[in-house]
């Protein structure tokens, strides 16, 4: 909500309100509400988020030498923290030029651009060095598909599975929102078009304005190992503002309405996620329970591998809003409980059993990793 709140302050959206209705927007969208499933994470989420957009608030960018010190700085904690937030970042860097670019500063808004850059590879840069000197494992995604053999076809399924992803959310809700936001946003252009301003000017401000639902998404068609999940496309709501931040040159009363209405629709499926993972949770506990009263550990190690299934209750709630199935909901428990995949490591071997299914998985197991099976239920080994 902080992090919301500097965006519309920034941008200068609802700048006669003190309490900034727009300011909700990157709280309330469907693609960020899944990082509250991270109990642990979500703190550093947070941060990444707020550091993707502080550098850009005018203390710092009013300074050139602050501004290049406090962006290298924020984009090093974004890769230390959660790398998805570079988008926002990248699309923060834009919105600035913009501004700049409107007042008919267009040296400004190159230099933004340029610092944009060398901040993004300074601070990839040095995280790099630090996990080389720390001896730290990278996530292994920063393999591109471009020096794949196999490019085209990873590009098609990756664009497809961004696709399918974004189509869940949008149910008749958000195409009424977005279609009259379109609208508002197309207004915006004619009224840019007849601003006293040079064309190169109001060319580069509708091309950075359009490159930014593209930049949202692109990580996850470009690199060759990656997970479609919402929580990567967090930067969805600044499509959202990038279309307010034009109407806003021209109506900021219609901006308040335009975020009153995405953040009403956005309440239900919040409402929905947070009982889904209460009950989930709690469901998840009982099971636990259950399998450690039946079990004498006797000094060994316990390794439950399977999949908690849905409860009941979550089930039901599902049913209303397929786009639950998407987020990470089932992996809550401090024990080693919900993993569908994992590697364990036994005399020196890293045996990964992600894609061993059934009898082959059991025998891996039993025989090459020597771990007995005691006992079997339809969602889990214990």
């Amino acid at each position: 909500s902080i992090s919301g709140y500097l965006v519309s302050q920034i941008l200068k959206i609802e700048k006669n309100n003190t309490f900034k209705i727009s300011a909700l927007l990157l709280l309330t969208s469907p693609f960020m509400i899944e990082n509250l499933a991270f109990r642990y994470d979500s703190p550093f989420m947070a941060i990444s988020v707020m550091s993707a957009i502080i550098p850009f608030y005018r203390n710092f960018v009013e300074n050139k030498l602050r501004f290049v010190i406090v962006t290298l700085i924020a984009v090093l904690v974004i890769f230390l923290t959660y790398q998805a937030s570079i988008s926002i970042f990248i699309i923060m860097t834009l919105f600035v030029a913009i501004n700049h670019l409107y007042k008919d500063d267009i040296k400004k808004a190159f230099f933004i651009i340029l610092i944009g850059i060398m901040a993004s590879i300074g601070g990839f840069v040095i995280y790099k060095f630090l996990l080389f000197i720390t001896n730290s494992p990278s996530v292994g995604r920063d393999k591109f598909v471009f020096f794949n053999d196999d490019v085209f076809t990873i590009l098609k399924h990756n664009t497809q599975a961004v696709y399918d992803l974004i189509c869940l959310v949008f149910n008749y809700h958000y195409l009424i929102g977005f279609c009259f936001t379109i609208l508002a946003f197309l207004y915006g252009i004619y009224k840019l078009l007849k601003k006293q301003l040079k064309a190169s000017n109001k060319v580069l401000i509708i091309l950075f304005l359009l490159l930014i639902p593209i930049l949202i998404p692109l990580p996850l068609i470009v690199l060759e190992n990656t997970y479609v999940n919402p929580r990567v496309m967090i930067g969805f709501s600044f499509i959202i503002y990038a279309m307010l931040f034009l109407v806003s040159k021209y109506s900021q009363k219609l901006t308040t309405y335009i975020s009153l209405y995405f953040v009403i629709i956005s309440f239900p499926l919040m409402g929905s996620f947070a009982n889904l993972l209460k009950d989930q949770d709690q469901f998840q506990t009982t099971i636990v329970y259950d399998v450690m009263s039946k079990t004498d550990l006797n000094g060994k190690y316990l390794i439950v591998d399977g999949q908690v299934p849905w409860s009941s209750q979550s089930e039901n709630l599902i049913y209303g809003y397929d786009f639950i199935n998407y987020l990470h909901i089932k992996f809550l428990g401090n024990q080693n409980f919900g993993l569908e995949e994992f590697f364990v490591l036994k005399s020196n071997n890293l045996y990964n059993i992600s894609f061993l299914k059934d009898k082959r998985r059991e025998e891996v197991l039993n025989n090459k990793m020597n771990i007995p099976i005691i006992n079997r239920t339809s969602f889990y080994n214990l």
